[in-house]
């Protein structure tokens, strides 16, 4: 690390080396005839290129392939250190059905996203979940001390890692370690109702860096550690701010992030300016039969809500007649995170599926849904370059790239600029000025918001185009 300029500013060089610790590997590894096909995952957002690290990087984590054989498990995790400098964490079934499925996705997703839990006929708090937690915790934190020489920095992601700093800094106390949280971070008021909160929040400041992707999120992180800790931040010089916990002093950022224009446009120069044909009733059939396409791709969660932008239109089409002729709602749903199946997603699939249908008997041919297990990033292109209006109504979502992805497609394109409907607790809504930032609770404001951004001018949209691009 060097020194650079009269602010003593911090550059990273090639001799820098850091320890990124992520529950999913940056890897695609697939089996394949000859042996494996494994590919960088630049859509992971910890790909080394992606961020631009110049640093040499050693990867902790998990694949997605099940590999139950011990012998091919060791060839493997040999493997992928040689060629690739990832260390593989193999977690047995039950054990990562109980961690990842259960206690992340079930308990700890909802609360991140200011979702309470109820307590039904289950609690939703099991002890065997939370201690499936603490034993991935210490599986990752034993490999990343396995490797550590004594002057990496360890960059620990996510909230499927919270205690992951506890557990290496138990080992190793001067170790310099990261963290940064991909999901939001929920109110004190929500956070409190998390039945290990103290430990996670304790975890959390074992470290000397925590970063977040929105100034509330950390806004609510530091209220937590108030309210729950009795601790009070302080302004650093430059407007950064740390608290003080137990002898370390833990600093707080804000780090977004975006698009690469330069990765885009190669990608864009591989999509056919044509859809192609895949014959009657397919996706790109229907975003070629010269009707307004309002597109959309979201996973298979309720969080995303994609239920409320289903009854909107249905709510469209009722009251405003002359949308049932030369406008169709594409949604194209992903049933898998990362590749691992969501666990809840037949339930919701089958839920949304009975609007579709409904709308369908009603008003013919409205709305294409269709559920997909990966949306390549050319698919994705392909289908925005379709697509009139973008209409993302998440219930809660931290940063969803895929706005900027639309609007800068559309722009390399040299395609009309289209509009963004957006809702109001994405984070996207509230830096891109030009979108229609709506409340997807509200039926009747999502209504209005799709026949204000059916009924634009182009003048209107290029002109909200150019303060975004």
């Amino acid at each position: 690390m060097q020194q650079s300029g009269e602010k003593q500013e911090l550059t990273l060089t090639t001799e820098d080396r850091v320890i990124i610790v992520a529950y999913h590997l940056p890897l695609r590894v697939d089996r394949a005839s000859s042996g494996y096909s494994i590919e960088w995952d630049d859509e992971r957002g910890i790909d080394k290129h992606g961020m631009g690290l110049p640093m040499n990087v050693t990867y902790v984590g998990c694949i997605e392939l099940d590999v139950p054989d011990i012998a091919e498990q060791e060839a493997l995790e040999k493997l992928l250190f040689e060629q690739y400098n990832c260390i593989v964490i193999f977690l047995e079934n039950k054990l990562r059905d109980k961690f990842y499925h259960r206690f992340c996705r079930l308990y700890l997703a909802p609360v991140m996203h200011n979702q309470m839990h109820v307590m039904e006929d289950v609690d939703p708090f099991q002890p065997d979940e939370w201690r499936a937690y603490c034993v991935v915790n210490q599986l990752f934190a034993a490999k990343v001390m396995e490797v550590y020489s004594g002057d990496e920095m360890i960059w620990v992601h996510d909230y499927h890692l919270m205690l992951t700093p506890s557990c290496i800094v138990r080992k190793l106390q001067l170790a310099k370690i990261g963290f940064f949280m991909h999901a939001p971070f929920p109110a004190s008021d929500v956070w409190r109702t998390v039945v290990v909160r103290l430990e996670l929040l304790r975890s959390l400041l074992n470290v000397d860096l925590v970063g977040f992707l929105m100034f509330e999120y950390t806004r609510n992180f530091l209220t937590c550690c108030k309210r729950m800790l009795a601790l009070e931040h302080e302004f650093q010089k430059g407007g950064a701010l740390g608290i003080e916990y137990e002898g370390r002093h833990v600093m707080l950022q804000v780090c977004t992030f975006g698009i690469s224009p330069q990765q885009l446009e190669a990608r864009l120069d591989k999509v056919p300016m044509e859809p192609p044909s895949l014959g009657p009733g397919t996706l790109w059939d229907v975003c070629s039969g010269g009707r307004v396409v309002i597109g959309a791709i979201d996973y298979l969660d309720r969080l995303k809500g994609v239920a409320p932008k289903l009854l909107a239109w249905e709510a469209l089409l009722r009251d405003y007649p002359h949308y049932r002729k030369g406008h169709v709602l594409v949604q194209v749903c992903v049933g898998a995170r990362n590749r691992i199946q969501i666990k809840t997603a037949p339930a919701v699939e089958s839920e949304l599926r009975r609007i579709v249908e409904r709308i369908n008997a009603a008003y013919p041919g409205t709305v294409h849904f269709e559920v997909r297990s990966r949306m390549t990033p050319s698919e994705r292109l392909q289908l925005w370059c379709a697509t009139s209006v973008l209409a993302i109504t998440a219930l809660r979502e931290a940063i969803n790239a895929t706005p900027l992805e639309f609007v800068l497609a559309r722009h390399r394109r040299g395609l009309p600029a289209g509009t963004l409907i957006l809702s109001e607790f994405t984070g996207f809504a509230r830096v891109l000025n030009g979108c229609l930032c709506i409340n997807p609770n509200s039926q009747t404001e999502l209504v209005e918001s799709y026949d204000t951004a059916l009924m634009m001018r182009s003048e209107e949209r290029e002109a909200d185009r150019k303060s975004v691009v």
